[in-house]
C-alpha cells in the first residue's frame, strides 16, 4: 500500500463522493482536499498534478489516478480484507457489472449539466 494517498474532490459530486465513501468504508489512510471553487482546478498548480484538469484524482507515492471507478477498483483492491472488489472471478465481474451500470447512467449528464462544468 502507498505510503501516500490524498484525494483531490470537488464538493458536490457524485463521483468524488464516490470515491470519498468508499476510501472511508473501507478504512484506508486517504487524505481529502475538498476543492469548492471548480476554477482552482484550472490554476497551473492543479493543472501540474492533473493535466485534464479533473476530479477526482487520487495521488499516490506511485503517481496519480483519475475516474471515480478506477479509484474505486484500485482502492478496493488496496483493501483485500474485506472483500470490496470482490473475492473470486464471479464476485469480480459482479462488481465490474456494477461499475459500468454507475457509469453510463445519466448521472454524469444530470451532475455536468446542472452545473455547467464541463
Amino acid at each position: 500500500m502507498p505510503a501516500n494517498m490524498t484525494m483531490h474532490s470537488y464538493v458536490g459530486c457524485p463521483f468524488c463522493l464516490r470515491t470519498y465513501f468508499t476510501a472511508v468504508h473501507l478504512g484506508l489512510p486517504v487524505k481529502f482536499v475538498w476543492i469548492t471553487d471548480f476554477a482552482v482546478c484550472r490554476t497551473q498548480e492543479y493543472l501540474n498534478i492533473n493535466p485534464a484538469g479533473k476530479v477526482p484524482i487520487l495521488v499516490t507515492d506511485n503517481g496519480f489516478i483519475t475516474e471515480s471507478n478506477v479509484i474505486m477498483r484500485y482502492l478496493s483492491e488496496l483493501a483485500t480484507k474485506q472483500g470490496f472488489a470482490g473475492r473470486n472471478l464471479f464476485e469480480r465481474a459482479q462488481v465490474d457489472e456494477w461499475l459500468e451500470y454507475a457509469s453510463n447512467t445519466s448521472l454524469s449528464n444530470s451532475y455536468y449539466g446542472a452545473t455547467g462544468i464541463k
